[in-house]
């Protein structure tokens, strides 16, 4: 009997020693198999362990149950002391994963193809076409499913989590990633130069937008513009350093291009309407003077001029739509009304409607009618639809839905009235 109890008692210590030596020695176990024996190791787990997922789970429920039995049946020893020790361990790294799933960092079953082709260049570069296709696949889907942090604004972050990455793979290909790491003489894995880099670098990049910007400030808040800059394939590099990253200095020349242009286009814009100004003066001067008679020809050169620079004016004046179907003037502004005054957050007033409907009168037309020559009625606050820009978008959302009405043309025309709205028209349109 006492030689079974030492039997017990020495297990146990070799239990508990397996545990803490895991613990302690886990850094310098990685660089011995990563030293001596990495591609053999990385075969026999593959061919083992991450055979399949059923296979992964089950060896870790298994070793996880083998463990809690063991400590069980301690407690009924006089060796209950390996027991708590046991438990001790089993509760810490339950707390470890439970906050890592509740903060999206861990997720077994997603991340399982993305673990199981996480091998070094080495490696990489050594197996098949599948394998390696499998392993570009697993790096697209992991970065898909990343959510960035850190970033303040989370009316900024979401549009970046809905829009930017879960679009990576028209920045990234196979054949790409394929021939970067085919040229590679880096001792990384696959996931530390694709992934792990990539997400700090992306952080990075943000940051340093959101400074030149002024926190986005000078590009008016427009997120698309971030999107269409970072999914350019123009400015992404790769090397066995930095592995996946954006070229700052590119990135930095594309920000002065689009400040400065959109600099142009203002001063362009101010330039005509003074020009504008200066014609109506010129003709409002003829006319106290008395000479419009005299002077008829001149004033009708005048008006072809203003036309013309009507013509070149970076904002377009009454792109009208017209209406079909069971679609008519009345019925979209009852629509957009009723939506709008749906929401909690906004208190309709009077004006308001009439804004709505001043909105729709501008801009659409039954097919009947005759097409307006002129603005109608100035809005009396026009400043609800810049304010509560994200609900009027849903509402015109509703509106194309239930009409099937055409979302590109409705885009532009909430992008010509408001064109103070903060937003490019290739933004609104994706909102809609």
């Amino acid at each position: 009997m006492g030689e079974i109890s030492e039997n017990i008692r020495l297990f146990l210590i070799v239990a508990i020693l397996c545990v803490i030596g895991f613990a302690i020695f886990y850094k310098t176990y990685l660089y011995v198999i990563d030293k001596f024996l990495f591609n053999e190791f990385t075969w026999l787990l593959q061919k083992t362990i991450y055979r399949s997922y059923l296979v992964f789970k089950s060896i870790i429920y298994a070793v996880l149950l083998a463990y809690f039995v063991l400590a069980i049946y301690s407690f009924f020893t006089s060796y209950w002391i390996y027991g708590l020790l046991i438990f001790g361990c089993l509760i810490y790294l339950f707390v470890k994963v439970w906050k890592s799933k509740k903060e999206g960092k861990f997720n077994l079953r997603k991340d399982f193809e993305f673990q199981k082709y996480n091998s070094k260049v080495s490696y990489y570069n050594d197996q098949t076409e599948e394998y390696r296709r499998k392993s570009f696949d697993s790096i697209i889907d992991k970065i898909k499913r990343t959510e960035l942090s850190g970033i303040s604004n989370e009316e900024y972050k979401n549009f970046l989590n809905e829009n930017f990455l879960p679009k990576i793979d028209k920045l990234l290909a196979f054949e790409y990633y394929d021939s970067k790491l085919f040229n590679s003489i880096s001792d990384n894995y696959t996931t530390t130069l694709f992934y792990r880099k990539y997400i700090k670098n992306v952080l990075e990049t943000i940051s340093r937008i959101d400074k030149l910007t002024k926190n986005l400030s000078l590009l008016n808040m427009d997120y698309q513009v971030i999107i269409d800059m970072l999914l350019d394939i123009r400015l992404i590099k790769f090397d066995d350093n930095e592995g996946l990253h954006y070229d700052i200095s590119l990135i930095d020349m594309e920000i002065d291009k689009i400040l400065n242009s959109d600099k142009e286009n203002s001063n362009i814009e101010k330039s005509l309407l003074v020009i504008n100004q200066s014609i109506d003066n010129l003709k409002l001067a003829f006319d106290k003077v008395g000479f419009e008679d005299k002077l008829s020809g001149q004033i009708n050169a005048l008006d072809e001029l203003k036309e013309k620079i009507n013509l070149i004016q970076p904002e377009k004046n009454y792109l009208i739509y017209v209406l079909s179907g069971n679609c008519t003037v009345n019925s979209l502004t009852e629509i957009l009304t009723s939506q709008l005054e749906s929401y909690d957050n906004i208190k309709m007033s009077a004006e308001n409607i009439s804004d709505v409907q001043e909105f729709v009168k501008r801009r659409f037309r039954n097919k009947a009618n005759k097409q307006p020559t002129k603005k109608g009625e100035k809005y009396k606050d026009r400043s609800f639809f810049i304010k509560n820009r994200e609900e009027f978008y849903k509402a015109a959302s509703y509106s194309i839905s239930k009409f099937s009405l055409e979302k590109k043309k409705f885009a532009e025309i909430i992008f010509e009235e408001f064109s103070d709205i903060g937003h490019s028209l290739k933004t609104i349109e994706n909102r809609l």
